[in-house]
């Protein structure tokens, strides 16, 4: 009887751990928003955990609807309300979100550390949702592009502010000079596959001269 109920212990563990909600939401955002559509970092998570807004003047009523991209599909999914999509891909939620808000002002929350980083982060060729984390603080774009092609990025602030390759040297741009840049979202367009890093997979030697 032991050995049974052992068995199916560990049946049902090893079908826990497809995905996990750890408890360790240990970074902060504190962000000022708009009214209406923002794009923000791992905000998905808002349909996985309670109170998921920690402080500030936004509160989780004020929240009305969070859409994701996937690029793989090019399409947007619905993650709140009534959601499309079951939100337990740990790439989607490093991703960055359109948030819909019924006020402007301060929005405060946390994401686990997991979620938030560049690094290593897999491309998709063309338009990609990237959150700017805290491994971005300060780095030009020069300095998480990894082995990624960058043609354009793309910000919104109650429109869109793009910056075309073609027209600008994007690779000098800083996204988050201080922290209350971190947390926010913009979207990336690449030219093949790739990924990025900021462990210096970016910096390579002098080209050799013809």
């Amino acid at each position: 009887m032991k050995k049974l109920v052992l068995l199916i212990c560990l049946i049902l563990l090893i079908g826990l751990t497809g995905f996990v909600l750890a408890d360790n939401f240990n970074i902060h955002y504190r962000i000022a928003v708009d009214e209406g559509w923002n794009l923000l970092q791992g905000f998905g998570a808002y349909s996985l955990v309670s109170n998921f807004i920690t402080g500030g003047d936004i509160t989780n009523q004020d929240v009305v609807a969070i859409f994701a991209y996937l690029p793989n599909e090019n399409k947007y999914v619905r993650i709140y309300p009534k959601p499309e999509v079951k939100v337990d891909d740990e790439v989607l939620l490093n991703s960055a979100f359109w948030v819909y808000l019924k006020k402007s002002g301060w929005i405060e929350y946390n994401v686990e550390e997991e979620w938030a980083s560049a690094n290593n982060r897999n491309m998709i060729a063309g338009w990609n949702f990237v959150g700017i984390t805290p491994d971005m603080l300060r780095l030009k774009v020069s300095d998480w592009k990894g082995d990624c092609n960058i043609e354009k990025i793309a910000g919104y602030q109650r429109g869109w502010e793009v910056f075309d390759a073609n027209e600008f040297d994007i690779h000098v741009i800083t996204l988050a000079d201080q922290e209350q840049d971190l947390g926010r979202g913009v979207i990336v367009k690449v030219l093949d596959n790739c990924k990025l890093g900021t462990s210096g997979s970016s910096v390579n030697p002098p080209i050799i001269p013809n």
